[in-house]
């Protein structure tokens, strides 16, 4: 029986880090720019977008702040 050492999560995580570093210096923002070059994004994934920056910038505040 087989079973994985790091979860399918703790994976991808991994070789996310991995491409932005040996790609971008580990940078997102021209990862982004460089995505939004090629496509265009639905008003939708705008806002989805939006949510994911917005619930990071208050996980941050509440790290910072021990709330």
């Amino acid at each position: 029986m087989f079973y994985p050492l790091v979860s399918e999560n703790e994976y991808l995580q991994s070789e996310t880090k991995s491409f932005l570093q040996k790609l971008y210096g580990g940078a997102i923002k021209p990862m982004l720019a460089n995505f939004l070059q090629e496509k265009k994004l639905t008003e939708q994934e705008i806002n989805e977008l939006k949510q994911l920056f917005d619930d990071n910038k208050n996980d941050d505040n509440k790290s910072k702040t021990g709330i």
